[in-house]
């Protein structure tokens, strides 16, 4: 998906909406049964509300983001497109973030939440100033502008046009994201860009882009802190990815797993780019219900490790301390090399 973790929603397989889903575990079955088969796809704004199985009802969306989708038309134009969108973005420190699409791009700017009638209006009007303002190209599709019912493929998922992955991007890879995206990447904070949510509600009032007032913004804003909330990665894709390495599959299989386990799971997630926040979200979700509420020391875990400096132990000591499950540790292709890089180099799918 991309940074929301907000239902309901709709999911798509081949542009036909199947199923309106109340939860990541559902979006997950979608991606883990089909992903390369079929494309999938997923609704850009959530609702509170369902007309049936596999429809929801748009009465009810809540605009929390603003979509740009920029397709690959006039390549020099493309860069261009995005480094205005994202300079503008930063100078108002507004939250956004990057997708490559698998064949262009998606760019997402982070709104106050906005469920008042006029909300197509609004988002109309907003998307088509700022379009304007920025002088964008004909790259960014016009007709996402206003598009309340809109769909955008799953982070994670493969464009099965061009065989690469849906993944999140740093505003400087732009330019190699094709090779980038020939394997998975984790979703992690280092793809969010911002400190405050754009305030859309002036467009109701016919405001434009010069006339909008400055937001102030404080990190105790109830706002703020919702969102950062939201912010996620995938935990049940970043275990089954994480389970390619042998000696964390034999961590993440085991619910009950110790604290010498747990520390080198978390020491791990720390050496390859995942936040504190990301990494007890890991936890939380292979531990078992019992021992992460009975055990502080499970729940704080998380914390500790990543307060800390701590080397990770070398391929041996795993084997000496049997987390290794190989007969011949050094049998292993990673060997000496824990690396969520080095996955990504062997292996083409989940």
């Amino acid at each position: 998906m991309f940074l929301l973790n907000r239902f309901l929603r709709e999911v798509a397989i081949n542009g036909v909406r199947v199923k309106v889903v109340s939860s990541l575990d559902e979006i997950n079955f979608y991606l883990k049964k089909y992903n390369g088969k079929a494309n999938l796809y997923t609704t850009v704004f959530p609702a509170t509300k369902a007309n049936g199985n596999n429809k929801l009802d748009y009465n009810t969306v809540i605009i929390d983001k603003m979509f740009f989708d920029i397709d690959i038309i006039e390549p020099d134009e493309v860069i261009n497109d995005i480094k205005k969108l994202h300079e503008w973005a930063e100078q108002n420190s507004y939250y956004h973030s990057i997708n490559f699409s698998g064949r262009g791009f998606h760019f997402f700017i982070y709104v106050k939440p906005y469920d008042k009638p006029d909300k197509k209006t609004v988002l109309l009007n907003a998307q088509s100033d700022i379009i304007e303002e920025l002088n964008l190209s004909k790259n960014v599709d016009r007709t996402v502008v206003g598009d309340i019912s809109r769909e955008v493929r799953l982070l994670g998922s493969i464009n099965l046009k061009s065989g690469l992955y849906v993944i999140p991007i740093k505003i400087d890879e732009i330019d190699k994201a094709r090779d980038l995206a020939k394997n998975w990447r984790a979703l992690t904070q280092e793809f969010l860009y911002g400190k405050k949510l754009y305030d859309i509600s002036g467009y109701s009032n016919g405001a434009s882009f010069h006339s909008l007032p400055s937001v102030n913004y404080s990190f105790d804003d109830p706002e703020i802190k919702e969102f950062q909330k939201q912010v996620y990665i995938d935990p049940d894709t970043a275990i089954e990815r994480l389970k390619e390495i042998p000696c964390l599959k034999q961590v993440l299989e085991n619910d009950n797993a110790g604290w010498y386990e747990r520390t080198f799971l978390l020491i791990f997630l720390k050496e390859n780019g995942f936040t504190e926040a990301e990494a007890n979200e890991i936890l939380h979700h292979f531990i078992s219900p019992e021992k992460w509420q009975k055990s502080r020391c499970t729940r704080s875990h998380a914390q500790m490790i990543y307060s800390r400096s701590y080397a990770l132990p070398s391929c041996d000591t795993l084997f000496m301390r049997g987390i290794c499950p190989l007969t011949d540790c050094k049998s292993c292709p990673f060997y000496n090399n824990l690396s969520l890089k080095v996955v990504n180099k062997k292996l083409q799918k989940i």
